[in-house]
């Protein structure tokens, strides 16, 4: 901090006027909370897909190293209309029985999603394709012989197509959900740490008198607006400078060389704000 600035600082904190304690308007404004929890919300929905995804994978993985290899064959394809023994509508399924014995725990028969198998999908010549909208599905028929895993997991016996492998799958479901925790994570982190900042000055934030020392704006195609501001206390009697953005409203209502009123934490001097934005957010 410059000389200057500390002088600035010095006659500013000496006017009665200026250091007033303000009044402590604690509670958010019905906006800002709006929104803190609707962002809230959804971050946590992607922390739960992705623990999810994430749950799949090791689901999976475990499967293909402990899992027990097992055949069967295809009793049934299913179509939009049809049901299976449990009365369960089927619709781009089919119906398998195990061949031979089946692991304990695992049903001889069971139900198995198309859409879940990955599998290559039949050819069509491309001069069909321009005429007509043709519906290319996997190629299962009645007969067919596929191969499973079938394992424990968790106490709770568990079987899965094997062919093709779904280790890729495996594999893409793992680190997609590791990213998106990670991202989640990352953002909540901010929120809550916003919103600790807010309720740490507001609650028990001392009040001094700062000055402006500098304004400016990024030169995006979306501006962002920021004000830096120093200001000196007992904790920290040489001082330091901090910066905070705000909205154009907001930021030309500061000059450089303005006196502002800052709460800063007693116990951390660098947790600080500018009074006027806090309570204005």
């Amino acid at each position: 901090m410059t000389e200057l600035l500390k002088e600035q600082v010095r006659e500013h904190e000496i006017e009665a006027a200026m250091s007033v304690v303000p009044p402590r308007k604690t509670t958010l404004p019905l906006r800002t909370f709006s929104l803190l929890a609707v962002a809230s919300v959804m971050l946590l929905l992607l922390m739960y897909g992705g623990s999810r995804a994430i749950l799949e994978a090791a689901k999976l993985a475990w499967l293909g190293i402990r899992g027990t290899s097992v055949t069967a064959t295809i009793t049934h394809v299913g179509a939009s209309g049809q049901v299976d023994s449990s009365g369960r509508l089927l619709k781009d399924a089919f119906i398998y029985r195990i061949n031979g014995p089946a692991p304990r725990g695992i049903s001889r028969t069971g139900t198995v999603l198309l859409s879940t198998m990955g599998a290559p999908q039949e050819s069509v010549p491309t001069a069909q394709l321009q005429h007509a909208k043709v519906d290319a599905r996997p190629t299962f028929h009645v007969g067919q012989a596929l191969e499973f895993r079938a394992g424990t997991w968790m106490g709770r016996p568990m079987i899965h197509p094997w062919n093709p492998s779904p280790i890729g799958t495996a594999a893409f479901l793992g680190l997609s959900g590791i990213v998106v925790m990670l991202v989640s994570l990352y953002f909540l982190t901010r929120v809550v740490r916003w919103i600790l900042r807010r309720v740490i000055l507001l609650s028990y934030g001392q009040a001094v008198v700062g000055t402006i020392v500098h304004k400016y704006s990024s030169a995006d195609e979306s501006p962002k607006f920021y004000v830096r501001y120093g200001f000196a206390s007992d904790e920290d009697p040489v001082g330091h400078e901090h910066e905070e953005q705000c909205n154009l409203g907001q930021w030309k209502q500061f000059e450089v060389g303005m006196p502002v009123t800052v709460l800063y934490d007693p116990r951390n001097v660098f947790r600080s704000g500018i009074y006027k934005l806090i309570v204005a957010s």
